[in-house]
């Protein structure tokens, strides 16, 4: 069949012991034609540095991969960037160093691009902590596109969901100034936007628990400026008393980030 190509960027920061897992999901894969580009963010644990020569000399992986090394540590926003612009594919799948993809995870979102040719983003369902986590939930009824309401209320949406390479391009990519929310902060802006987001009922990403993750250490200010930033979605779709609430706690957040600041 004819296929859509797409890129998988996996990007890592001293997370060398758990990237051979990642990268042998990939090798797995039901669905051989795609391309993977690996970043290292200037990983500068002992360990990880071992591993990452280890790859860069084995024919295993720098036949099939495309190996970049950053000369320090950017932030994983920085590194995304960089590893979608160097790729050439036309689909964007993202995978952290510490999670894998099922066997069948590529099939399914290129089959899903070719199905749905107005969607901008896929996303599907995933497995965290050994439980699925079903995002049918964040559809309106009868339909598989996203219902913004129901995802402000409750953000399962995985920050690693598929997308299409020149929407990325044409919103500027990941914002360097949230490294630790700049997943939420990118499809706030393609939500704003009007892009598409369709859902696909497979299992298309397994995210361990990791213990120094992204999602363990997010900054209530960091929060509240993201809030502030992409506040016409609140007003718009949030009841008045609700979106009031939320503006006076997301306020009185950076009020008290200023003040300990001093």
């Amino acid at each position: 069949m004819a296929e859509t190509k797409l890129s998988v960027v996996v990007t890592f920061f001293n997370k060398g012991k758990l990237l051979h897992n990642a990268l042998e999901s990939l090798l797995l894969q039901t669905y051989k034609d795609f391309e993977i580009i690996v970043v290292n963010d200037g990983s500068n644990e002992r360990e990880s540095q071992l591993i990452w020569k280890e790859i860069k000399f084995s024919d295993i992986y720098k036949n099939r991969m495309h190996l970049f090394e950053l000369n320090k540590n950017y932030g994983a926003s920085y590194a995304k960037n960089y590893g979608i612009k160097k790729s050439s594919g036309r689909i964007i799948a993202l995978l952290d160093a510490d999670d894998t993809f099922p066997p069948t995870a590529i099939e399914d979102i290129t089959r899903s691009f070719q199905k749905y040719s107005n969607a901008s983003v896929i996303f599907g369902n995933y497995t965290h902590n050994n439980k699925t986590v079903d995002c049918s939930v964040l559809c309106s009824q009868g339909k598989n596109e996203i219902y913004i309401p129901t995802l402000l209320n409750n953000w399962i949406l995985l920050g690693t969901s598929p997308f299409r390479k020149d929407i990325f391009e044409e919103i500027g990519g990941f914002n360097i100034l949230y490294p630790k929310i700049d997943d939420t902060d990118f499809h706030m802006r393609l939500l704003l936007g009007g892009y598409v987001f369709k859902h696909i009922n497979k299992n298309i990403y397994h995210w361990n628990n990791v213990e120094d993750s992204n999602g363990k250490s997010v900054n209530k200010g960091d929060s509240a400026k993201l809030f502030f930033r992409n506040i016409d979605i609140f007003i718009h779709y949030f009841p008045t008393n609700k979106f009031l609430l939320r503006l006076f706690k997301n306020c009185l957040i950076l009020f008290l980030e200023k003040i300990f600041q001093k």
